[in-house]
């Protein structure tokens, strides 16, 4: 839908109803194939925050009219450091780094 209507046609949408809640989310997933049986670990960063209309471009797909919860930016309007601060990416790349991390103690 993203790619068909955009972000002005998804905040014109979402705009149209009183629920404007959004979560944005990234998933990664960890195989150790060294051991028996096989490791799998899934590590999930989850941000909630709202749809607005678009603002900023330091962001693509979605970041222009995602509001984090707490924020005054949209991922759109964020530097990379804020975003990475604030944003799922970020959240689960440190969520695997500490379990890497601990494994390696």
């Amino acid at each position: 839908m993203h790619q068909r209507i955009g972000n002005n046609g998804i905040a014109d949408l979402i705009g149209q109803h009183w629920e404007h809640r959004a979560t944005a989310a990234t998933m990664i997933g960890y195989a150790n194939l060294a051991v028996q049986p096989i490791e799998v670990r899934y590590f999930l960063g989850e941000v909630q925050g709202a749809i607005v209309p678009p603002r900023g471009k330091n962001d693509f797909g979605f970041g222009p009219i995602f509001l984090p919860n707490d924020q005054w930016k949209t991922f759109g309007e964020m530097t990379w450091e804020e975003k990475d601060r604030h944003g799922m990416r970020g959240k689960v790349l440190r969520e695997l780094k500490e379990y890497l991390g601990k494994k390696m103690e």
